[in-house]
């Protein structure tokens, strides 16, 4: 059987597990570096699929640093939070209130 593991995180932090002795199986194991997303496209996508303005759409943006996997629990959880009719200003001032977001 083919077994396959797919990891997600800072670059830095994937390099320190995979260079751990004990995880040898790592470093036998073909790999596939993918690049960060473009924050255009992250911007038009979050503008366009979840409707909100240009500021917030920014701000998510750059919040994810181009990392897929950001992108998709932004995504996801506004999805969420828009669908139970939450506004926009309100799911702004959450996100504000745990510091995620700089001005």
């Amino acid at each position: 059987f083919q077994l396959y593991l797919v990891m997600t995180g800072l670059y830095e932090n994937v390099r320190s597990l995979q260079n751990e002795k004990s995880l040898t199986f790592l470093y036998r194991t073909p790999q596939i570096e993918l690049n960060s997303l473009p924050l255009i496209d992250i911007y038009y996508s979050f503008k366009d699929l979840l409707n909100i303005d240009d500021k917030f759409a920014t701000k998510l943006a750059k919040l994810t640093n181009g990392y897929a996997y950001a992108y998709y629990e932004y995504e996801d959880y506004l999805f969420i939070l828009t669908a139970n009719y939450i506004d926009l200003d309100t799911i702004l001032s959450m996100f504000e209130s745990i510091e995620i977001i700089e001005e």
